[in-house]
């Protein structure tokens, strides 16, 4: 009987719990690194910047992003190392170099300490942060590089915590009046 009481006390315990928050994603396509930077989708001086606001994405933070550049049809013509630095909301979250010979098109995968938005609106930018010369060529991308921000599953609340510790509490104390009752049995 006392099993069954500390068993539907666990159950109970997991059934009001909250689930888990799942690690949740948002996709889009960085549109605007084809049509700013110099007007055209070019980069190759220092400063040239591409932004685009991302509204209602659900995340209220973001870990990471996978961004998949695609060049435009002249690609990386660059005869100088370009670095491009990417943000997320004006926090920088990493950067890549464009050396002579380099395709445009690259796959980068950044992963950082928690951004927050409590509106779930969030600017991606890119922008030349890394040495370039006069006439050393330019880096252009298309309209179509996509990305994704991805956010990592929440820590459970409270509650959450309490529900698991009273359930915990009810299967020991269960167990450990059986044992006592057991002992009970034995002796007389």
């Amino acid at each position: 009987m006392k099993t069954i009481l500390a068993l539907s006390l666990v159950g109970a315990a997991a059934a009001l719990a909250p689930a888990a928050a799942q690690a949740q994603s948002y996709s889009s396509t960085f549109a605007n690194l084809g049509t700013q930077g110099d007007g055209a989708g070019y980069y190759y001086f220092t400063g040239h910047t591409a932004s685009e606001l991302f509204a209602g994405t659900g995340l209220s933070s973001v870990t990471g992003l996978d961004l998949n550049l695609v060049g435009g049809s002249n690609g990386n013509y660059v005869t100088q190392p370009l670095s491009l630095t990417f943000e997320v909301n004006g926090v920088s979250i990493g950067s890549t170099t464009y050396n002579p010979g380099d395709s445009a098109n690259r796959m980068l995968n950044f992963v950082f300490g928690s951004i927050a938005s409590g509106s779930t609106d969030y600017t991606l930018s890119a922008f030349v942060s890394g040495p370039v010369c006069s006439g050393c060529g330019a880096v252009q991308f298309g309209t179509t590089s996509s990305f994704t921000l991805n956010s990592t599953a929440a820590v459970p609340e409270p509650a959450t915590w309490a529900m698991m510790l009273l359930g915990f509490g009810a299967v020991g104390f269960g167990m450990r009046r059986q044992r006592k009752s057991a002992r009970l049995v034995q002796v007389g």
